[in-house]
């Protein structure tokens, strides 16, 4: 009797949710008309600095309660699709380029175990990522959509989603944006929705499987579609060089006079939360007049356009004919044949770890509040340093549901990481020692 009230109250959960979900998508049309003056008057729909304080706002109470009640409802298991029963299938990712790197080997298994499905994936990166991906790849469809946009343009864009009619989304997401990422499959809508239960809030998908902080993200997400049926697993992620890329970088490896020369790149940048996962970059400064005065080689400077400034300011002056300031001059596929081509990676907590690890380039990543046995690959080559003072409160981030992002400690898990043991582990990379 206690397990079939339990049955009824998530079975009635779910209703709820489906029932929301289908009117937020029938109001679209009349949400654009009554909205569209605003748009008109801003001329892009974007939103204004106001609106993301007020949604920031607003938006945290509505998280916790959905993760309270989520975590009162018990779940009803169900049996995975049957491959006849999937004819499209999506596989959702925003948490950044490592994150929808770890897309390419789901790709293969859904393919492998649903041979008759149009697979797809939707991100909020650029499609070029996935050029990446390794000859004969299986067929799939890279879609977007972007957070940024406003109200009336992501309403838009979820309505030509759900007119897809997908069979199942796959929401390999934790950590930043779990719940919403959630609530954005369950309004493009699938017969079976597969997410994790994390911190006991997978109440909005269909089918759901626990998440544990001390195993790697990568294998987690192969457990996550092998419980939809899908065979095999995710221990590694194959990627190939990009040909355009290898010749651009290689003319220009030529043109520094540096092609034969033994590279060394230094990515002292995150995409986000810098305080909590990355060295700082004075340290970075200390440990490259090692490398090129002590070792010898060529270090080579890279980031994004958006680090160009941070780059000038704390690079600038370093006075070496050995080191080469890249930042914001390479795409992201011409910086991944550019790792190709080095002796050593070092960097923090950032997707460079996988582009090394595919290519089977020797990294070296410093780590602050993330933990490494979580970000890193099981059969990883990457040398992980983490601080040797004894820190109870480290790692603070294991990829948990609505995480504040506030350190007590003065972040001493980066500042306290020494030069000289990073220099030392960059040394018996190039040297050949085994990790």
């Amino acid at each position: 009797m206690i397990g079939t009230c339990a049955q009824h109250r998530s079975r009635y959960a779910r209703i709820l949710l489906n029932g929301t979900a289908r009117v937020a998508c029938d109001q679209i049309e009349r949400v654009e008309d009554i909205l569209h003056v605003s748009e008109a008057a801003t001329g892009t729909g974007q939103r204004t600095g106001a609106g993301v304080s007020f949604k920031q706002n607003i938006k945290l109470p509505f998280l916790r309660l959905y993760m309270a009640v989520s975590r009162w409802l018990p779940r009803v298991s169900s049996p995975p699709p049957a491959p006849r029963e999937v004819r499209k299938a999506l596989l959702m990712q925003f948490g950044g380029i490592g994150d929808s790197l770890r897309m390419i080997p789901l790709i293969r298994m859904l393919a492998g175990s649903f041979p008759a499905a149009e697979l797809a994936t939707l991100t909020d990166q650029s499609p070029s990522l996935f050029d990446l991906a390794p000859e004969g790849f299986p067929p799939c469809r890279h879609l977007n959509f972007d957070f940024a946009h406003g109200i009336l343009r992501k309403l838009r864009r979820i309505r030509e989603l759900r007119r897809e009619r997908f069979d199942l989304i796959v929401v390999p997401i934790v950590g930043d944006g779990f719940v919403e990422v959630g609530v954005l499959a369950r309004l493009i809508g699938a017969r079976y929705l597969a997410g994790f239960d994390l911190d006991g809030g997978g109440l909005i998908y269909t089918h759901s499987i626990a998440f544990h902080s001390d195993r790697s993200i990568l294998a987690q997400y192969g457990s996550l579609v092998g419980a939809m049926g899908a065979a095999g697993a995710a221990q590694n992620i194959p990627l190939r060089q990009h040909a355009g890329a290898e010749a651009a970088v290689a003319s220009r490896l030529q043109d520094a006079g540096i092609a034969d020369r033994p590279l060394v790149i230094v990515h002292p940048w995150v995409g986000h939360h810098e305080r909590f996962r990355a060295w700082p970059p004075a340290r970075y400064r200390e440990l490259i007049v090692h490398l090129v005065g002590e070792l010898e080689v060529e270090v080579i400077l890279v980031g994004g356009a958006a680090d160009r400034e941070k780059a000038g300011s704390v690079f600038g002056n370093l006075d070496s004919r050995r080191f080469h300031d890249w930042t914001g001059e390479l795409s992201f596929l011409e910086t991944s044949a550019l790792v190709a081509r080095s002796r050593c990676l070092v960097c923090n907590d950032s997707c460079l770890i996988m582009i090394a690890d595919a290519l089977g380039v020797p990294s070296v990543a410093i780590f602050g509040s993330t933990p490494p046995q979580q970000v890193l690959a099981e059969h990883s080559i990457c040398r992980a340093i983490v601080t040797d003072v004894e820190l109870a409160c480290r790692p603070c981030y294991a990829h948990q549901s609505l995480f504040r992002y506030r350190c007590s400690h003065d972040f001493r898990c980066l500042e306290t990481v020494r030069v000289e043991r990073v220099l030392q582990t960059v040394r018996a990379a190039l040297a050949g020692v085994a990790a």
